[in-house]
Formats: C-alpha cells, sequence, structure tokens
C-alpha cells in the first residue's frame, strides 16, 4: 500500500499540495478498510469501502475519485467506478436540497450583503462597516475581527496575540496573529486599497478620541470587548444578524454556482481552513474535484 501510494508522488509532481495532501488521506482510509492497495481491489469492493467510510455524498464523491486516480494508473476499468460517480452527483443534488430546506429562511444574496455595506456606510456606522467589510472580504471568523487600529507595522509587535489593521499612507494592512487555525497557518497578512474603509478609519478615531487605543470590537466607552461577546457581538452587526459561518456558506455556494475554483481556493486561504474541507462541508459537485 505504500509502494502504491510512492508511484502515486512518483507522477504527482504538477499536483498542489491541497490535492496531494486529500489525495493521501483518502488513500489512507481506503486502504486500511480494504486491507489492500486500491489497484488491487475490485470496483465492488471500493464501492463498498466508499459507502462504509463516508454518509455525506460529498465525501463519498472525493473518496471515490482518489480511488479512480489509482484505477488510473494502472489502466484498470473505471466504468462501473464513473457510473457510480453520477449517482453520487445525484445524491449530492438531493443533500443540498434537504439541507437548505432544513435550513430555513434563505440566507442574504451577495448583492443584498453589498448593499448592505453600503447602507453601513451611508448611515455612518464607521465600526459596523469596517467589522463587516473584512467579514466579506477575508472569510473570517468571530475572532478575526477583534482588532486594533494602529499607524504603523512597528506598534504590532508589542503584542502577538492580537489582531490589527496598520493603516499606512497608501494602503492598509490587515494582520492575524489570533485566529482559529493560527497554529497551523501562521501570522496572516492581507494589504488592500480602500478610500472608504480608510475615511472609516479616521472619522471613527475623530468618534472615539485621536489618543485613545481604536478597537473595532468596543464598548461603548470605546474599550475593547470581552472575547466571550465576540459571537454576540458580530452577529448583532450583520444583515438579518447571520452568524460568520452563515456569511462562509453565502460566499462558499456562490463560488460553487459560478464554478470558480480559484476563489474558492482564496476563500479557504483566507478563512485558514484546508481546502479539503470545505469540499466535504459544503455542497461542491464533482466536477470541481482534482482530477488527475
Amino acid at each position: 500500500m505504500d509502494e502504491e501510494w510512492n508511484n502515486y508522488l512518483g507522477a504527482a509532481a504538477f499536483k498542489s499540495n491541497a490535492t496531494i495532501k486529500s489525495y493521501k488521506n483518502n488513500h489512507k482510509r481506503i486502504t486500511e478498510y480494504l486491507q489492500m492497495p486500491i489497484k488491487e481491489a475490485n470496483p465492488t469492493e471500493v464501492i463498498e469501502a466508499v459507502e462504509k467510510l463516508a454518509e455525506n455524498p460529498n465525501t463519498r464523491a472525493s473518496l471515490l475519485n482518489t480511488a479512480i486516480v489509482f484505477y488510473n494508473m494502472v489502466d484498470k476499468d473505471i466504468k462501473k467506478l464513473i457510473k457510480y460517480r453520477a449517482k453520487l452527483d445525484e445524491d449530492i443534488i438531493k443533500f443540498k436540497k434537504t439541507k437548505d430546506a432544513k435550513k430555513g429562511v434563505g440566507l442574504p444574496t451577495i448583492e443584498e450583503l453589498d448593499n448592505y455595506l453600503k447602507g453601513l456606510y451611508n448611515a455612518e456606522r464607521w465600526s459596523d462597516f469596517i467589522l463587516n467589510y473584512l467579514l466579506m472580504n477575508y472569510n473570517t471568523r468571530n475572532v478575526d475581527l477583534d482588532v486594533e487600529v494602529v499607524n504603523s507595522i512597528h506598534e504590532t509587535k508589542r503584542d502577538k496575540t492580537r489582531n490589527y489593521l496598520v493603516v499606512r499612507k497608501n494602503d492598509i494592512v490587515y494582520i492575524r496573529y489570533k485566529y482559529k487555525t493560527a497554529k497551523t497557518y501562521g501570522v496572516k497578512r492581507n494589504i488592500f486599497k480602500s478610500i472608504l474603509v480608510e475615511r472609516a478609519i479616521r472619522r471613527l478615531r475623530e468618534e472615539r478620541g485621536k489618543d485613545k487605543p481604536l478597537y473595532i470590537m468596543a464598548n461603548k466607552d470605546g474599550s475593547r470587548i470581552a472575547e466571550a461577546s465576540n459571537s454576540n457581538y458580530v452577529k448583532n452587526r450583520t444583515l438579518n444578524n447571520i452568524t460568520e459561518g452563515d456569511m462562509n456558506k453565502i460566499y462558499v455556494t456562490h463560488y460553487i454556482n459560478e464554478g470558480d475554483v480559484n476563489a474558492l481556493v482564496n476563500l479557504s486561504n483566507n478563512r485558514g481552513t484546508d481546502i479539503e474541507t470545505l469540499w466535504t462541508s459544503y455542497n461542491i459537485p464533482q466536477s470541481l474535484f482534482p482530477t488527475a
């Protein structure tokens, strides 16, 4: 089984790290169940393994796709596996409809989110505008939004357990030391230009006082809110009180519908989420999965 995996690695020079990691995990799960290399199992055994290892049709599709890759490496007949994959595509559609029905009230569209963001700016709700801008553009979780605004990179060095917006002459740097998967992915830095965000920060500083620390998530007196309040604070300032998880789902679903794999990869990088987690957690069609 190790030999089979090593043979794949030898032929995978141009595969992304995310693809290799996904296949390695799937290969391990399938071969441990089969107790033999995938190439030695017949299609019925492979399908049985896929069905026993997962109930979610998206996860089954990911496992099956891996098996097809290893069948193709030895020119083994994949007709039965392809037929099963077509069934899984139908299952994925049904699964999505059931999941959406359970969700109840539909989530806002991206257009509605954009209009809400514009409304926050026009209403001069400066901190809420900045919070929603970061949430929408960088697919963050709540803790990522616990941000202090500073004027230099040097100021971010004093406490590397916090998150910052650094306002520079020509751009803004969003630095995240603290987020859910920081131990895995390290410090995240996003550089962007936005006249509206720059103006909102300037106006917010005028409101709060130029000599005080400037926190985006703040109490009425401008002090930083308690971390335990992050979730409610964010939800109370989003459209229809949706959660950061709902917001992420909106964008993932949009990119799926657009067939935009690059946007999904960018989203996973921004959020600090393994791309395989997105593929197995959301209703992504088989056609968007990497193939050999």
